[in-house]
């Protein structure tokens, strides 16, 4: 038997994503990431943050932390830089990762 399901897709990311270096390796990075939760997060269960070669979703990425809805910061230690330039914050919804995060040139 079929059934419906209602979807809402809303498009929402973080904004104003700060950074604190901690970390005194010159060829890692760690400390703080702190943004402001969008205007809407009712749909929101997860914030993702990576470092990135780019700040777009499809550049190459490593997930340095996941924090839940209502919390607007997270901590990583020991990260390497590799080719990482970009810290970004992505949503997670109950469907999916969002397709657009924010990002901050960190270099």
């Amino acid at each position: 038997t079929p059934t419906i399901q209602l979807l809402n897709d809303t498009a929402v990311m973080v904004e104003n994503v700060a950074f604190i270096d901690d970390d005194l390796d010159e060829l890692e990075i760690g400390g703080t990431v702190g943004w402001s939760e969008p205007w809407d997060a009712s749909q929101i269960t997860y914030y993702r943050v990576y470092l990135a070669e780019g700040p777009l979703a499809y550049h190459n990425k490593t997930q340095v932390a996941m924090v839940a809805v209502g919390t607007n910061e997270a901590q990583f230690y020991d990260a390497e830089l590799a080719d990482f330039l970009y810290i970004t914050v992505f949503i997670e919804t109950q469907l999916s990762e969002g397709s657009f995060g924010n990002a901050l040139l960190f270099n």
